[in-house]
């Protein structure tokens, strides 16, 4: 393969490569086993491997989320705001076990200390509960994508950081206000957001935050929660602007044209195939809202549903 696709990967993420994940099926039941590299190329993932992951919401007792800004060499997602910790367990006995998620927390534990420098006796198996699963599909870049049924895991515990800065290159503690005006700031285009943090702040955090740390009502682990919605756009064509881009997306039945203004971040749809964009996205619903793609890697927006999104090419797969 050619050494294009590792420009952006510095070594200690190229070795990572060959980390050895658990591939599920829909249900997620184990049908095998393939390395990280596999996994995560894109080519792969449009012929449906999905493999197993699991995502941290550390929280300390000021009610404050960790939040990580990823290293600019992560395979995936580079530079983006994300959760407190995100990765996959791996194929082996000790991580397999799916006896109350124990596997999926020791693969958390083992990443918590890897990525943030938490000593191992500050977080116990017991203080990570697992709350639900959610499944998801997003592309980084024309090599590099993601296809989950990650694990939820929270943790609401006072904790040191040593963070590993070939992992990510800062962290924050916030509160939901400033978790909300972090979002606000990725749909406007002024912050790199992973697709993921944006799909459990929405979806999941901001239900549980005023609950916290009692949080076992919320707690679903019969559902896996789906969040990929390739098989319901396809998009028409696009025009391209000086100034916008213009995307005209078929949603079953309902036509709808958008745009997004690049200079600015705004958005406005219309009913009317064809037609001139009419109306402020803000002040009526839709289903769906374009703004800036959070990687680096892609130029045009994404296209969203309610709070779900995916980037789209003019085949309704891929990239704008």
């Amino acid at each position: 393969m050619s050494e294009e696709i590792y420009s952006h990967l510095d070594s200690y993420q190229v070795g990572r490569l060959a980390e050895l994940c658990i591939v599920v099926d829909e249900n997620d039941n184990v049908i095998g086993a393939e390395d990280k590299k596999t996994c995560h190329l894109y080519k792969n993932i449009e012929k449906g491997l999905l493999h197993r992951a699991f995502s941290v919401v550390l929280f300390n007792s000021k009610n404050q989320l960790l939040v990580q800004e990823r290293a600019d060499a992560k395979i995936t997602f580079p530079g983006c705001f994300t959760d407190s910790c995100c990765s996959h367990p791996l194929s082996n006995a000790t991580e397999l076990d799916e006896n109350n998620a124990i596997g999926v927390k020791r693969a958390a534990k083992r990443r918590i200390q890897a990525e943030l420098g938490i000593p191992p006796e500050q977080v116990t198996l017991d203080d990570i509960i697992y709350m639900t699963r959610y499944r998801y599909k997003a592309q980084s870049d024309e090599t590099w994508g993601e296809h989950e049924i990650a694990y939820l895991l929270l943790i609401t515990k006072d904790v040191t950081l040593n963070p590993d800065y070939r992992e990510l290159k800062n962290y924050y503690y916030m509160s939901k206000e400033e978790l909300r005006e972090l979002l606000a700031k990725g749909a406007r285009g002024e912050a790199k957001i992973t697709p993921w943090l944006k799909l459990i702040a929405e979806n999941f955090l901001f239900k549980w935050w005023d609950s916290l740390p009692n949080v076992n009502h919320f707690v679903d682990h019969k559902t896996i929660h789906h969040r990929t919605l390739l098989p319901y756009f396809q998009v028409q064509n696009t025009v391209t602007g000086f100034r916008s881009l213009v995307v005209k997306v078929k949603h079953r039945k309902l036509h709808v044209l958008c745009q997004v203004r690049q200079s600015t971040g705004s958005s406005t749809c219309s009913d009317k195939p064809g037609g001139a964009p009419e109306v402020p996205y803000a002040t009526k619903a839709r289903p769906f809202l374009l703004v800036p793609s959070c990687s680096p890697h892609i130029t045009g927006p994404q296209v969203y549903l309610g709070r779900l999104r995916t980037q789209r090419s003019e085949e309704g797969r891929g990239r704008l």
